[in-house]
Formats: C-alpha cells, structure tokens, sequence
C-alpha cells in the first residue's frame, strides 16, 4: 500500500483456497466441473481509501448459490488465481453477478 508520503507498505494477508462449482466456461477447458480459487484476504482488515481491492466470499452468501463472473489462470499446483494478480482481483477479475441475471 502507498502512504500519504509516497513510501510503500507491506499489507499482511493471509492465503485462502475457496472452491466453486462451475456453471460455464467461456475459454479454456470446458470439462472442468469444480476448481480452486487461490487468492488473499487482509490478516487484519481495515478500512483504507487507497487499500488493496481484495475479495471476500461469505460461506452463507455460497450456499445461497451467488454466482461470479471469474478471469483466472492456471497456476502449477493447478489451482486457479485472479488474472492480473492478487493485488486488486476485486477491480480486475471477480465480479458478483447480480442476483437479477440468474
């Protein structure tokens, strides 16, 4: 994260593995029913303007079968990470589908 006087800080995170079922696949492999998602949260969130745009997936929001639209890549354990990174995947590669698109 930037300071206010431009100096960069590490944001403690902790790794989380979260698995999806998979409604769709628009490119790569079309096969797969279910994957890992390797991304990050915050050990000690907090509110900051100019913070990471981590993701966060409730248990309870999963089981009511919330959906997302996810831009991920392949890593070599073949778990599944944001594309573009793990800094900002809020921003870049996950985004809730509204409930009304189901």
């Amino acid at each position: 994260m930037q300071e206010k006087d431009g100096k960069q800080s590490a944001i403690k995170s902790i790794g989380v593995e979260t698995v999806f079922a998979v409604s769709a696949v628009l490119k790569g492999d079309a096969t797969v029913k279910q994957f890992t998602l390797h991304h990050y949260r915050e050990a000690k969130p907090s509110i900051a303007s100019d913070g990471p745009s981590l993701v966060r997936f409730d248990p309870s929001d999963m089981k009511a079968r919330s959906s997302y639209l996810l831009f991920l890549v392949r890593e070599s354990d073949g778990r599944f990470a944001p594309v573009g990174g793990q800094t900002d995947p809020g921003m870049k590669s996950i985004s809730p589908i509204p409930l009304e698109l189901h």
